[in-house]
């Protein structure tokens, strides 16, 4: 027996939703508020932390517009917190969740034939453009490429390295290495997506204090994926908070070390301008 559902498709054929279907929707977007500082394992080196925070969720998930590593999720009473490291004050959230009969006001709102919530028209759909991959690390390799990478990594494939400003908390620290990918997905460089990274891959990074310094350190290191405008998404490699930050004495490239190839998140990503922001109809 088929199920009743009001279906909605635009003047392509497109679906735009389909209430027999759990769907998530926007319930908060909004920029990220200083939240402290997370030291280093056994360093004297440590991370500011910015946090975005939505109370009464289910299932939240969030995309992202700026360059950022991965969130860190953490559920706090009634609220969940998704903490991010680094210079990312100028960080743009957006955050969906599950369906449920939440803000007030005139709406559609339907439940199916189990009287589960199925849709609400005061939160806008998630609408998902497509996926991106990061590309995997080029070589040379040292042993021949296998599910890890090992000693002799340059970067990712196609993209390249950039010197971020440091989060200074050690004077001795001037700054950090990223390695990241920017993938073009909208070759007229107008629209902004915001982009979600389903979940992460781990690593270390090898790199110098200041680039040609001759001074190197190692730490810890996660994935991370956001837009950044102009029709791009980037993949990055980024600092991990709460990990060894230490000066070594090496002979081994810069870049990244331990990282598994295979598989790769596929990271979604929506565009910006179908979602309102600033949105919080809870305030």
């Amino acid at each position: 027996m088929s199920k009743s559902a009001l279906v909605v498709r635009d003047a392509s054929g497109n679906m735009l939703y389909d209430t027999s279907k759990t769907i998530y929707g926007l319930i908060k977007s909004g920029p990220v508020e200083f939240a402290g500082k997370w030291n280093r394992y056994q360093s004297g080196m440590g991370d500011y932390i910015y946090a975005f925070r939505v109370t009464s969720a289910v299932s939240p998930i969030v995309f992202t517009v700026g360059t950022c590593g991965r969130p860190y999720q953490s559920k706090e009473g009634n609220d969940t917190v998704f903490y991010f490291s680094g210079p990312v004050s100028g960080l743009r959230v957006y955050c969906f969740d599950i369906m449920r009969p939440i803000f007030t006001g005139p709406a559609l709102k339907t439940r199916d034939e189990s009287s589960n919530f199925t849709f609400n028209s005061l939160q806008r759909p998630l609408n998902v453009k497509g996926t991106t991959v990061c590309p995997p690390p080029t070589g040379p390799w040292a042993p021949p490429p296998s599910a890890q990478v090992p000693t002799t990594p340059v970067g990712i494939q196609g993209g390249s390295s950039y010197h971020a400003q440091a989060q200074i908390i050690s004077q001795m620290i001037a700054g950090f290495r990223a390695y990241y990918y920017d993938a073009l997905i909208d070759p007229t460089r107008q629209k902004v997506f915001a982009a979600h990274i389903p979940w992460s891959r781990g690593c270390w990074i090898l790199g110098d204090v200041n680039e040609g310094s001759g001074s190197y350190y190692i730490q810890g290191g996660d994935e991370g994926c956001s837009g950044i405008g102009g029709g791009f998404i980037r993949h990055i490699f980024w600092g991990a908070p709460e990990t060894t930050y230490t000066s070594v004495d090496v002979r081994n490239r810069p870049g990244m070390y331990s990282l598994t190839v295979d598989p790769r998140p596929a990271c979604m990503y929506i565009d910006t301008a179908e979602y309102p922001y600033p949105f919080n109809p809870q305030l």
